[in-house]
């Protein structure tokens, strides 16, 4: 079992988190 895994889930999570971020920001202007 390797942590490519673990490392693909959380280089997904952050790149939700920056889209979500990047969406507020266009939304609120």
């Amino acid at each position: 079992m390797s942590g490519s895994h673990m490392i693909a889930d959380f280089l997904w999570c952050m790149l939700l988190l920056y889209l979500s971020r990047a969406a507020g920001r266009v939304v609120r202007g």
